[in-house]
């Protein structure tokens, strides 16, 4: 009978110590979003006026990455996109990682709720196709860069969490 109770209290302690994981609300350098429960906030820095946040989607073998960077800059022709994407195209093809990213043209959008400008690319990482999305917009004195990433096969795993983390994203 002592086994038994003693089964049972483990059966309650295991399955207890497996409850769902939930979303949480990320505030930090001047903005908010929700993180979904199956990402993880995986780099947060502040540094000189300049702030950076990365998060990924969780697992081994996922690849949704999304990065908010944010300049304090007082013109907005102090920062231009352009700069922004080769900058980013220098640090990627920098590690050897990919050298053949492809951005297109530039053009008007929205992001959450804030006009934006956007512009798309593909690469290769390491034989694997990637595509992704550059975000940017000027507000309160900061330029606002967002980067959505991930593997073409992944595109329908990572698509509830990109939605949920644009819905939510607000600049406080």
């Amino acid at each position: 009978m002592k086994s038994k109770s003693l089964l049972f209290t483990l059966l309650v302690v295991i399955l207890c110590g497996c409850s769902k994981k939930e979303d949480t609300v990320v505030e930090k350098y001047g903005i908010s979003f929700v993180c979904p429960a199956d990402w993880k906030l995986t780099d947060a820095t502040e540094e000189d006026g300049y702030s950076y946040i990365c998060v990924e989607k969780s697992g081994f073998s996922s690849s949704g990455l999304v990065q908010f960077s944010m300049v304090e800059i007082e013109d907005e022709s102090d920062f231009a996109f352009d700069d922004y994407l080769e900058s980013y195209s220098s640090s990627i093809a920098a590690n050897n990682l990919a050298p053949n990213i492809k951005f297109t043209e530039i053009k008007e959008s929205v992001y959450g709720e804030y006009p934006a400008l956007l512009s798309t690319y593909t690469v290769d990482f390491l034989t694997v196709p990637h595509q992704g999305s550059v975000y940017m917009f000027y507000l309160n004195g900061k330029a606002i860069c967002i980067s959505y990433q991930e593997a073409n096969e992944d595109e329908k795993k990572n698509k509830a969490g990109f939605d949920k983390i644009t819905a939510s994203f607000k600049v406080n």
